[in-house]
């Protein structure tokens, strides 16, 4: 490209040093150490001359005349003034300026994420961290929203956000809500704004640089989605600072995130629970004490519970049931249900893959024991000696042992969930948790039968004195002194859940 008349060649370049020496050095193909300023302007990787300096990102091959280059020549000048800028074989990219920075990690998955940004009414609940609820008859795992007490508060934030751009924070427990309860407030208040929502490990500055330069984005306000934030906070290649998140919030952006109770209290005590012995960076803690949290608690209100068991949805009328305990929440017990089932069930195979076929047959024991009625908690002891008629020809699978089969049972899975729920303060009794429980339909095994009878009597139970349940329809555990030929509500085909004590 010339704006002006070429320049002159130094003083010091030697006499017929025209088109006869370039094609002498064309023709040996080679990229000399220490070339005369001519010939490297043309065929090395870098020169200077008359104050323009250049560098190729390769040397050219050798060629002959007449044929075209076999490798891309690319040159860069830093010299923003205009003048001729010549380059021998294929034309390729010249950077008159800087050259561009190269990319970091994280700038393509921005990228990626600005290219599947949908309207917020249009984005899929299951993508953004929703835990699927059960399947409805239709096959819908999305349960019907129940408002919840704190959505007046979030629904505010939202509106002040999308008058000036700003952060909305809901932070809870796992399983209690978060991610629902903000979608449903942004659907409700900008159902017309891109969603935006980069993965872990997104360079969230670059984002922000993004956004300013993509205007049908921009026109129409953006809403950026970081759910589980602390993934973010805690990967220095996000970089997510104040500065970035000052960065994204302009132009009226929405930066809609949600975090775990326990990252939060991180930095609310001196000293960081076990769970993370590592303090957080400072520009962690200085960001997180900038925004006003909203708290959602993961066990359910009074109002809130009735409002859910007042729905015709059968799922919810079953998790606002649970949920009367106290200790399970309703958007908890929809999460986990289906999750701890696969948990089970996926744990039937050799422990050498990574199986837990005890442990399956522990928590197999306790469904069955509480199918019959039984409505104490389970001690170790008595699943240690009912969990064996599940363990029929599974010698094969190597089961561990009964100690580490028991632990994993009880592991948290989800909010305060596990396959085993303590039912004592003391730690040494525990029920199935109820979503279990109301998943199994096959008979109990006589033998599972036979133990519940024999602990019932030895709990000091009268004969014929009906176990708890938390229905109308008990059975007695024993009918004209004989021992009943299926035991508890469950038996004559009733499903009901056993009282739980604790």
């Amino acid at each position: 490209m010339t704006s002006h008349d070429p320049p002159h060649p130094p003083s010091g370049r030697p006499a017929g040093a025209d088109d006869g020496t370039l094609e002498q050095a064309a023709g040996t193909g080679a990229c000399p150490s220490e070339p005369s300023p001519l010939r490297g302007s043309l065929l090395l990787g870098e020169g200077e001359w008359d104050g323009l300096s250049w560098r190729s990102a390769r040397c050219p091959v050798r060629r002959h005349s007449g044929l075209r280059p076999t490798t891309d020549v690319r040159n860069s000048s830093s010299d923003t003034v205009a003048r001729t800028l010549i380059q021998t074989g294929a034309s390729g990219d010249i950077f008159v300026g800087t050259p561009p920075a190269p990319p970091r990690d994280g700038d393509q998955e921005a990228d990626a994420a600005l290219s599947a940004a949908v309207p917020v009414a249009q984005a899929d609940p299951r993508r953004l961290g929703v835990h699927p609820a059960p399947a409805a008859p239709d096959g819908s795992r999305l349960s019907p929203y129940i408002r919840r007490d704190r959505d007046g508060e979030l629904e505010q934030a939202v509106v002040a956000a999308k008058a000036t751009g700003g952060a909305v924070l809901v932070v809870g427990d796992s399983a209690a809500g978060k991610s629902r309860s903000l979608l449903h407030a942004l659907v409700s208040n900008v159902p017309h704004r891109h969603l935006v929502a980069p993965p872990t490990g997104t360079a969230l500055d670059t984002l922000a640089q993004r956004l300013t330069s993509t205007p049908y984005l921009s026109d129409s306000g953006v809403v950026v989605w970081l759910d589980d934030v602390d993934g973010f906070l805690e990967d220095d290649a996000a970089h997510l600072t104040e500065t970035t998140l000052s960065l994204l919030t302009r132009g009226r952006t929405i930066v809609a995130m949600t975090l775990r109770t326990e990252y939060l209290d991180t930095h609310r005590s001196p000293v960081p629970p076990r769970t993370r012995a590592a303090p957080k960076p400072r520009r962690t803690v200085d960001l997180l004490r900038r925004l006003d949290p909203i708290v959602l608690e993961r066990t359910w209100s009074a109002e809130e519970t009735r409002r859910a068991a007042a729905h015709g949805d059968a799922r919810l009328r079953a998790a606002a049931h649970t949920a009367r305990n106290g200790v399970h929440g309703v958007a908890e017990y929809l999460a986990a249900g289906p999750h701890l089932v696969g948990v089970w069930r996926d744990a039937n195979r050799c422990t050498d893959s990574g199986g837990h076929p005890r442990g399956r047959a522990v928590v197999a024991a306790a469904v069955d024991l509480a199918r019959t009625g039984l409505g104490t908690g389970l001690s170790a002891e008595l699943l240690r000696h009912t969990h064996t008629a599940y363990l029929h020809g599974a010698a094969a699978l190597r089961p561990e042992g009964f100690d580490e089969a028991l632990s994993w049972a009880q592991q948290v899975r989800i909010g305060a969930s596990g396959l085993l729920v303590p039912a004592d303060m003391d730690g040494g009794l525990w029920h199935p948790f109820d979503y279990l429980v109301s998943s199994v339909h096959s008979p109990v095994p006589d033998e599972v039968r036979t133990r519940a009878l024999a602990h019932h009597a030895l709990e000091g139970n009268a004969p014929g004195e009906a176990p708890s349940a938390t229905c109308e329809h008990r059975a007695p555990l024993f009918e004209d002194g004989r021992p009943r030929r299926t035991v508890g509500a469950v038996g004559r085909g009733h499903r009901c859940s056993p009282r739980r004590t604790s």
